[in-house]
């Protein structure tokens, strides 16, 4: 079993994670669609802890839904540690740790997503008018910390499985253009069991394109995660940089979903393509580590 594990370690990576959290996202999501039920989702956890939970059915199926982010971790740390053992298990944890980087790039992970949400504030204002469009100033400044804190440990710790495995052992293969559209493609879907369920009410012909359009927004945003981890060698940056997003998307604009962001991380994932090439996506020689 180890042997296969490690000849075939992206695949053992993909089917660890995705079984876990299809296992805990599918069922819950169902359950939650059926009764009505709030999830701790990014846009629903603010509410969740307003109106508290229906029943003792509602907390657990909160609970399952909630472990299943962290799906990509645990495939992460059980393929390294059958790989490599304590050591490659000791050198991926100090990744996640590593925190001295050039302050820019710490200025660049709030930075983008807030540039992002605010274009998409002012191009939705122009298409439509202001309605469905509006930051959102109520929140109190220690309760954006907060949320902010709360994504580090929830969402954001998808990256050491998307970044700090699954990448790394993409550019083994393929440059870092290619490796980022393959991820994008892996990252997209492992996230389909909740997008189906959030759009199955619409229809099918419209969750078919939400789940195109989904998956071409997270390759931008693959594209963009690539250049900061070649860049820094960091995981803890895609970390902040994941929870930034989330924060700010649902700050600024209110919501996760919405389409105009999805299109928006493009607009510089082409600029970083050309400015530093698909080879490696940063200003280093080669990035593989």
């Amino acid at each position: 079993m180890s042997k296969r594990v490690r000849s075939h370690s992206l695949l053992a990576y993909a089917l660890i994670s995705y079984s876990i959290t299809t296992t805990c996202w599918l069922p819950a999501g169902v359950i939650a669609a059926q009764r009505g039920y709030l999830l701790p989702t990014m846009d629903g956890i603010g509410r969740l802890l307003q109106t508290s939970f229906a029943d003792a059915t509602h907390l657990v199926v909160s609970v399952i839904f909630f472990f299943g982010v962290y799906g990509p971790l645990v495939a992460a740390i059980t393929v390294t540690r059958i790989e490599g053992g304590k050591t490659s298990l000791k050198e991926f944890f100090g990744k996640m740790m590593k925190w001295r980087v050039r302050g820019r790039w710490y200025l660049l992970l709030f930075l983008l997503p807030i540039a992002f949400n605010l274009s998409a504030l002012g191009i939705g204002a122009l298409l439509s008018g202001a309605g469905g469009f509006a930051i959102n100033p109520t929140y109190p400044l220690v309760t954006v910390i907060s949320f902010f804190f709360y994504q580090v440990f929830t969402s954001g710790l998808e990256e050491p499985g998307w970044r700090g495995f699954a990448l790394p052992k993409l550019q083994s293969k393929y440059n870092a253009g290619k490796s980022s559209w393959i991820l994008g493609v892996i990252w997209s879907i492992w996230h389909f069991p909740f997008v189906a369920v959030l759009f199955y009410p619409m229809g099918i012909i419209p969750m078919a394109l939400s789940l195109i359009g989904f998956t071409m927004g997270l390759i931008g945003q693959s594209i963009i995660y690539t250049w900061f981890y070649n860049s820094t060698r960091s995981i803890l940056i895609p970390i902040l940089y994941h929870a930034s997003l989330n924060v700010s998307s649902i700050y600024i604009i209110g919501s996760d979903a919405n389409p105009i962001v999805g299109v928006l991380p493009w607009v510089v994932a082409v600029f970083l393509l050309k400015k530093y090439g698909s080879e490696t996506l940063s200003s280093k020689q080669r990035a593989l580590d």
